[in-house]
């Protein structure tokens, strides 16, 4: 049974909407898009952005050599953590079908 659902998913092309079964993905509820955005998913988006961002501040400040503290790769993947919550937050507050027009 596993075999047969992953090998009709490879038969898909990379970038598709559509499930195996031929119903499509409702992409609009799954990332919260549109008429799904909501103000207190905004909110809390926002608050999660600043919590990731504080942390990567808090922890910059606090180190022993700040001018050190970007030789690990954990802190990097951090900082990457902190540029797509910030990113992400904009884009639900500026979706693209705005910045488009």
């Amino acid at each position: 049974m596993c075999e047969m659902r992953f090998c009709a998913e490879l038969r898909l092309p990379f970038f598709t909407v559509e499930d195996t079964n031929g119903r499509k993905f409702d992409l609009d509820a799954s990332f919260s898009l549109g008429e799904h955005s909501t103000i207190p998913k905004l909110i809390v988006k926002f608050l999660l952005s600043a919590f990731v961002l504080s942390t990567l501040i808090g922890q910059w400040i606090s180190t022993e050599y700040p001018g050190f503290y970007m030789a690990y790769l954990t802190r990097w993947t951090l900082m990457y953590h902190v540029l797509y919550m910030i990113f992400s937050s904009l884009l639900r507050y500026y979706p693209l079908q705005q910045t488009i027009k």
